[in-house]
């Protein structure tokens, strides 16, 4: 894929519309040792002010540049004549729960308030560790004991000093392979990636590829507080397979990216100093717009004191997780979410309008795999082959929600 071919889309997606200008006074500061020296407290609360935030390229809360676009592009589609297929991997959203684990309080208390409440609820979530952090040492047992429990353990990247973006190509290459090294070494096969601090870099994608990692969740779809990234991110509530520069084109890579598509607790605590109530409702909102437009709600709480750890707000993780669940989205881990969006772009398949005709193909059987047909001549569809979920009107077209209880590896549907 060449550089003149690149969409709206591409461009907007993988962030190559804007630039990432780091702030020079945190660079040093970090290069430097001083971070180590300045409390908590008053890091979260000066680094900030590190930067002005002048035209950002992303709105926030919801930014829709990528979803408008995509939607134009098929509303365009269906009035040149022509029937639009739409495969989803859930039939409604998903939603997905990851944490970060940065401090030694996650590991001695933080972890437990969180986990409590996902037994309670029967979730199952990703947790993210750093291998050779300076806060805390990796507690094996622990670890394996989140996963007895059904949890997903990944790489949080070798260190969480603030210096990724700031080192050299190989160093950051060196990282990015020694975090889950380390981590094999230990038992643990990590598939997945979030980059420290979500300082990503444009060969970040290229190592996750060349590791063999499955997913990364280092791209928020609008983040309006990260010292070096305001006003970026990816713009979608849906994951996607990132671009890698290669020579003077770019192509497609293996990994899934996983959008942090629901603004961190860290932003909106220290930065944004949202009460606990605003926290809520601002989460609220933002699941109500991805449960409209049926993409990932994918949430990165961190289980520090000074984040949603603690008693006095793990309310709002409660009270988040009991306003999903009575939505019945599909509610997976990362590995979950990645393996079913990578098994549903991978299927084939062939829509024979004068026939109409649907048949598909998949490399591996997928339950409850949920599609929309988008009408031209706006007539309801039915078919004896699967279930319609419903029928509704779309940027002005029909479309009809079809679900397939199990694609097993081929089948043909008739539509009228």
């Amino acid at each position: 894929m060449q550089n003149k071919t690149l969409s709206k889309v591409d461009l907007i997606r993988n962030e190559l519309d804007l630039e990432y200008k780091q702030s020079i006074i945190l660079k040093y500061t970090l290069l430097l040792g001083l971070r180590e020296k300045i409390p908590p407290s008053i890091r979260n609360r000066v680094g900030f002010s590190f930067e002005k935030l002048k035209n950002p390229k992303r709105d926030f809360p919801i930014d829709r540049k990528v979803q408008t676009l995509e939607y134009e592009a098929m509303k365009k589609n269906v009035s040149e004549k022509k029937y639009h297929l739409m495969i989803k991997p859930w039939t409604t959203f998903s939603a997905c729960f990851t944490h970060d684990v940065d401090t030694f309080y996650d590991l001695k208390e933080g972890i437990s308030i969180l986990r409590k409440i996902e037994k309670k609820h029967d979730i199952k979530s990703t947790w993210n560790f750093v291998p050779e952090s300076k806060e805390y040492k990796i507690d094996k047992e622990l670890l394996k004991s989140l996963e007895r429990d059904g949890h997903e353990i990944a790489s949080h990247s070798l260190k969480h000093d603030g210096k990724f973006a700031f080192l050299s190509k190989h160093e950051r290459r060196l990282r990015v392979r020694k975090s889950k090294e380390i981590f094999k070494k230990m038992g643990f096969n990590i598939n997945g990636f979030r980059a420290p601090w979500l300082h990503r870099t444009r060969d970040l994608i290229l190592f996750l590829e060349e590791n063999k990692y499955l997913w990364d969740s280092s791209f928020p779809d609008t983040d309006n507080t990260t010292i070096g990234y305001r006003g970026t991110g990816c713009s979608t509530v849906f994951p996607f397979q990132p671009l890698i520069k290669e020579n003077k084109g770019y192509r497609k890579s293996s990994i899934i990216e996983l959008p942090i598509t629901v603004p961190q607790d860290w932003s909106l605590i220290h930065p944004m100093k949202l009460s606990n109530e605003k926290i809520l409702s601002l989460w609220i909102e933002k699941v109500d717009y991805i449960e409209d437009v049926g993409g990932l709600a994918l949430f990165l709480t961190h289980p520090a004191k000074y984040d949603i750890g603690n008693n006095e707000r793990s309310w709002i993780y409660d009270d988040i997780i009991k306003y999903i669940k009575n939505k019945k989205p599909f509610i997976g881990r990362c590995i979950d979410v990645a393996e079913r969006w990578k098994a549903t772009n991978d299927i084939q398949y062939n829509l024979d309008i004068k026939k109409m005709n649907l048949h598909m193909k998949s490399e591996r059987r997928i339950k409850n795999l949920a599609f929309y047909i988008f009408s031209p001549k706006n007539e309801k569809l039915k078919s004896n082959d699967c279930e319609l979920l419903k029928s509704d009107i779309f940027f002005n077209k029909k479309r009809s929600l079809f679900l397939v209880k199990s694609l097993d590896r081929e089948m043909n549907m008739h539509f009228h």
